[in-house]
C-alpha cells in the first residue's frame, strides 16, 4: 500500500540528511508503523505488525525532526513515540 510520496533532491546517499524529503519519508515511515500497532521491538507478542524494529530508533536525535517534517506536509498519522 502506498501512503504518501515525496521526491528527494539529494543526489548522493551521503547527503540524505540535508534533504527535507528524506526527513518526511523517515517520519512518515515511523508514523505508519506506530499507527498499525508498533514495531515488534516496542511490543510483546502477539505482534500487530511484521516490523521487527522501528523505522526510526527511539533515541535517534533526529527523530522529532523527521516526525515534525512529515506532520507538516501530510498531517500527523500517529503521535510521536521517540524518547
Amino acid at each position: 500500500m502506498r501512503d504518501e510520496l515525496d521526491v528527494g533532491t539529494a543526489v548522493s546517499y551521503a547527503n540524505r540528511y540535508s534533504d527535507v524529503a528524506y526527513w518526511r519519508i523517515r517520519g512518515r515511515e515511523q508514523q505508519l508503523i506506530d499507527f498499525q500497532g508498533g514495531a515488534q521491538s516496542d511490543n510483546q507478542a502477539p505482534y500487530r505488525t511484521e516490523n521487527v524494529q522501528r523505522g526510526v530508533a527511539k533515541d535517534n536525535p533526529l527523530g522529532r525532526l523527521f516526525h515534525d517534517a512529515a506532520t507538516r506536509l501530510w498531517g500527523q498519522l500517529h503521535p510521536y513515540t521517540g524518547d
